[in-house]
Parts: structure tokens; C-alpha cells; sequence
């Protein structure tokens, strides 16, 4: 095989540089058991935080990145990758059989430092297996990109400098490594949003880290105890003699419902941000996915009304695991019902919800997983049957469109079996997810000012909520909002 002219006169130049601190540098840099190390602590980073969704208390991009990246999937990339990328360059490497230039009799004479074991360049090793890792780190997290890309660029230069390259071997390794990555991401790109199966499980035995900062501003906290006695600190938001109770689901925290609370606020509500038990920094540190999660939700309530707020006069509105929790509070405060309660989908049955997200043969690896005590409490976790007590409160069944967890035909199957039930379908959206963003704030808030004007299901007939807020069946908001739109 020929290679260009320039290659040579490019690794003279390269190599020609006489410098003893660059040479330390760089030799340190090759010397691949100087990196182990650092793999270790990348391993064992990931696989912690494969622990639990990996929601980090770091802002920005970053925590952005992390908290839609499944870490042990990562993992399993990097090593895929690196493993193709490895065995590509070496059985390349012995197919071409080019000469490295510290082995080469035409340069040995004006070559310096070179000296390496193995006899064969090209492509370098060191630089395909270094890209490889570059490619998957990149994508799974860009902020650590140019991290990333200057540890490969720098190893790819030492193997040059260092006489045991051609410049040509380390851009050959590099794009090798990258075609490796790139084809582990494509081939594996679906799994690395997914909730990793032990992940999820371990939910039920770890508490979960805290995701979103305090949100400040006006909020304030309010102490009062759970049900079963823990002393809890909620946010409070003070508004008008209305009260809006906001409770989060497993994938989500307390101060992420903030932007929902400000919008309550907004119409005349006073908001209470209710901490579930496993996260939030709640005594208690595992959850239970929502049995006793209501106990949590029953104690703010009892505080909220020893406080001066009526029931009749609040709004339990649950996201996801929180739709379930309100509903099972609604039906055991008994002859003390709330106006309204809001399941934004919630679930009636934890494991049918399960099964529609992971598919049969997943969900049943998932359940062998599953601690046994929370398994039992979850398999006996009906809301829905105590929501249908709570006879004169309005139920708004809330589904995103595309919602595989609560579809709508379920949500819609929910409202029909409530006393006073009312079911909507959000357009265009899925699993609400507010810690990623997952939700239409438009959409929900189009909810809020309905639930502001009316409590009674005689006045909403429920229907579809486009992405701009319009409730295509309810002309007094429609006209509100199309008045607001020309002002």
C-alpha cells in the first residue's frame, strides 16, 4: 500500500520538536496505564449513577444531558465501541503491515525517541480506541465534548511526536473510531433514553438524588407532618382563599412543579408543593410508588385546613405517580372532599402501566427486580377505586396523546367510571415528564383557568386541548385566549 509523500514530511516536522517537557508530557500521555485511573472513575461513576434515573443536583446543560442519558447504557457503549474500534485497527494493521517509523531502516537514523513494542502502524490503536471512547462521550453528554476531543487529539499527537506514528495512522484510527461509535450509538440510541431496568428498581431502595434547585422567588416553606408523623417542609406560595396542592411523580421532584405552581398562582390560587417520601429530602428515604406516598398529601391537606383553607375550595392536582396519590387522597378524606382533583396521567394499576412501557418480556424481568414488600403494596394499589367514593369532587383525567403509560382510551376509561369525571387529551404530548420538560405549560394552564372558573362537571364536557391551550370545546376559554392573542 502507498501512502503520500506529505505523511513523511508531515511526522519530520512533528517529531523534529526538541523539547524535554513536551516529550515527559506526551510520554505520559501514551502510556495507556496512566489512564486507567481515570477509566475506573468513569466506570464507577456510571455505574452509580445507574443507581437511580441519573437526575444530578447540577444545573444547565449538563444536568440536562444527564438526566435523559441512561448511564449504564453508556457504559455498555463505550466498551462496544472501543472493543470494535480496537480489534478493526489491529487486524487493519495486519493486513497492511506498513512499517512503524521508529522499526523503519530508512528512518531509524533521523527519527527521534521512538520506541514502541509491536512492529506495524497503521492505523494507530491508540488513536482509534481514544475516538472511539471521544464519539459515544460527545454524544451521550456534550458538555464533556471538548474534553473529550482534546484527550484523543492530544494521545493522537503524542503517537507522532513520539516516532512510533505516521500522521496518516492516527486520522485513519480516529475516523475508525469515530465510524465504531457512531454505529454503537445508531444501533444502541433507543435503549440510552430508557430507564435501565435495575435503575428503576433500585428507586424503590435508594432515595432519589434532588433534581431541580428551590425555586425562591416568593416561595416559602411551610412545615407540617405526614400522616404517620414525619415533619415535612413543603413550598408555599400565598395566593387568594384558593388552594392548589401539586404532587410529583417518581421521575420528578417538588421544586420542579414550581413553574405549574406560578401558573396557579397566577389565577388567583395559593399553592402548596408537596415532598413524596424517597426524595426531596423527606425522612423517609425510599418511596413506595404511591400507597403510602398519600399519607404525605393527607397531612399537608390537614395543615392546609387548619390553616384557614376550605376543602371545598382546593384543587389535588398529581403528575404521573402523583395523579395516582391524589386520587386515592380524594377518596379517603371521606364526607371531607376536596373541589377538584387533577390526574395528569395517573395510573389505576402500577404494573399494567409497567408493562405497557416495557413490553412483556422486559416488564418481566422488571418484576423479578422488584423488592418483594413494595411489589405486594403496589399489586393492592387500586386509586382509582377510591376516587370513585369521593362522589361530588371533579375529576379531570388528564392524557397526553401520545402517552404510552396512561394512554388516553385509559385516561378517558378512568373518567367514565368517576362519579363526576371529565377527560382531556393533550395534543402532541406524551408521559408528562417535568423535570425533563416533558410537559406543555400552555396546554396545562388552559386547564388551570377552566378549573378557576369551574369545579362543576355540569359546566366542562371534556375533550382535546391543542398545543396552543385551546380546549376545542369550551368557547368561553377559547375566546379568552383568542382576545388575549389580539390585545
Amino acid at each position: 500500500m502507498n501512502f503520500p509523500h506529505w505523511d513523511t514530511v508531515l511526522f519530520s516536522k512533528i517529531n523534529g520538536i526538541n523539547s524535554p517537557l513536551l516529550t515527559s508530557i506526551m510520554q505520559y500521555v501514551s502510556n495507556v496505564d496512566n489512564w486507567i485511573p481515570f477509566m475506573l472513575v468513569l466506570i464507577a461513576a456510571l455505574l452509580w449513577m445507574g443507581r437511580t434515573r441519573p437526575h444530578m443536583p447540577v444545573g444547565g446543560r449538563f444536568r440536562s444531558s444527564l438526566a435523559i442519558r441512561n448511564p449504564r447504557i453508556v457504559l455498555l457503549c463505550l466498551i462496544l465501541s472501543v472493543s470494535i474500534a480496537d480489534q478493526v485497527a489491529y487486524r487493519t494493521k495486519k493486513a497492511v503491515g506498513r512499517i512503524r517509523p521508529c522499526e523503519d531502516t530508512e528512518m531509524v537514523d533521523v527519527i527521534n525517541r521512538g520506541h514502541t513494542s509491536g512492529r506495524h502502524s497503521f492505523p494507530s490503536n491508540h488513536a482509534a480506541n481514544s475516538s472511539a471512547l471521544a464519539t459515544i462521550i460527545s454524544i451521550a453528554y456534550p458538555p464533556l465534548a471538548p474534553v473529550a476531543v482534546l484527550s484523543t487529539v492530544t494521545v493522537g499527537f503524542s503517537r507522532v511526536y513520539l516516532g512510533v506514528h505516521y500522521p496518516i495512522d492516527v486520522f485513519t484510527g480516529w475516523l475508525t473510531g469515530i465510524l465504531s461509535g457512531l454505529f454503537i450509538w445508531m444501533l444502541l440510541g433507543k435503549a440510552l433514553s430508557r430507564q435501565g431496568l435495575i435503575g428503576f428498581t433500585n428507586r424503590f431502595r435508594y432515595r432519589q438524588p434532588r433534581t431541580f434547585p428551590d425555586p425562591g422567588g416568593h416561595w416559602e416553606e411551610m412545615e407540617f407532618k405526614s400522616c404517620d408523623g414525619f415533619s415535612l417542609n413543603g413550598l408555599f406560595l400565598k395566593g387568594g382563599n384558593k388552594i392548589a396542592v401539586l404532587v410529583h411523580g417518581l421521575h420528578s421532584d417538588m421544586n420542579a412543579l414550581a413553574p405549574l405552581g406560578e401558573k396557579f398562582n397566577k389565577h388567583g390560587f395559593s399553592v402548596l408543593l408537596v415532598p413524596m417520601r424517597g426524595h426531596d429530602g423527606h425522612p423517609l428515604a425510599k418511596t413506595t410508588g404511591g400507597p403510602a406516598e398519600v399519607l404525605d398529601v393527607v397531612g399537608a391537606i390537614e395543615h392546609l385546613v387548619f390553616e384557614g383553607f376550605e376543602y371545598s375550595n382546593m384543587v389535588l392536582f398529581g403528575i404521573s405517580m402523583g395523579g395516582a396519590v391524589v386520587m386515592k387522597t380524594a377518596g379517603i378524606l371521606e364526607m371531607s372532599q376536596p373541589g377538584c382533583i387533577v390526574s395528569y396521567g395517573g395510573f389505576d394499576d402500577f404494573f399494567v402501566s409497567a408493562q405497557r412501557k416495557l413490553g412483556k418480556i422486559r416488564f418481566g424481568m422488571f418484576k423479578m427486580l422488584f423488592p418483594r414488600a413494595v411489589r405486594k403494596g403496589l399489586e393492592n394499589f387500586k386509586p382509582l377505586d377510591y376516587a370513585v367514593s369521593a362522589e361530588e369532587t371533579t375529576f379531570l383525567s388528564l392524557s397526553g396523546e401520545y402517552d404510552r403509560i396512561t394512554p388516553p382510551a385509559t385516561g378517558m376509561s378512568m373518567a367514565e367510571t368517576v362519579n363526576k369525571g371529565v377527560h382531556y387529551t393533550l395534543a402532541e404530548e406524551g408521559h408528562p415528564s417535568p423535570v425533563l420538560g416533558r410537559w406543555n405549560l400552555l396546554q396545562l394552564e388552559s386547564i388551570i383557568r377552566m378549573i378557576s372558573d369551574y369545579m362543576d362537571t355540569e359546566k366542562i364536557s371534556g375533550g382535546t386541548v391543542d398545543i396552543k391551550g385551546i380546549i376545542d370545546n369550551f368557547p368561553t376559554l377559547k375566546f379568552k385566549r383568542e382576545q388575549e392573542e389580539n390585545e
